[in-house]
């Protein structure tokens, strides 16, 4: 959602300005005026044009590439995501949320190749996946639900 709309904000600017214009640009003219504009400000999408999409498409770095992601954004947003976060408030929180994933050994890659997939770690396919059982009418496959949720799951 954040990178949408910084994605959003490069193209107004490039509509705007001139895509031209905006490639001679001094770089620090042009962080200058994307920070002015008080949306935020990411390193690897501005500097780097990766996007998590591309981050995603690369499973042999991604932990590496996400982390460089996560800290590429400007202090008041990494605040908000929680990527620094230990004590206090942590907003969303999402060092705990990605804490949690390792721990359960769950990562969630998309691939243009094969959608979604969930891998043991950045580098193996699961062998026996746990919830292979679990499927829906349509044949799409889940993970359990968690002890004592009665909510419907939807496709």
């Amino acid at each position: 959602m954040i990178e949408s709309r910084l994605i959003r904000m490069l193209d107004d600017m490039k509509a705007e300005y001139g895509e031209d214009t905006l490639a001679e640009m001094d770089q620090d003219d042009f962080i200058g005026m994307i920070r002015d504009k008080g949306q935020g400000y990411n390193v690897y999408i501005f500097e780097r044009h990766k996007t998590l999409k591309d981050i995603c498409a690369n499973d042999k770095s991604f932990d590496i590439d996400f982390d460089a992601y996560l800290h590429g954004f400007d202090g008041e947003t990494k605040d908000l995501l929680g990527v620094d976060a230990s004590e206090g408030e942590k907003f969303l929180d999402i060092k705990g949320v990605i804490s949690s994933l390792k721990l359960r050994k769950r990562y969630f890659l998309a691939t243009p190749r094969n959608g979604a997939r969930s891998i043991s770690s950045p580098s193996t396919t699961p062998k026996s996946p746990r919830w292979k059982n679990t499927s829906s009418a349509n044949g799409r496959t889940f993970p359990p639900k968690p002890p004592g949720s009665n909510t419907p799951r939807t496709t």
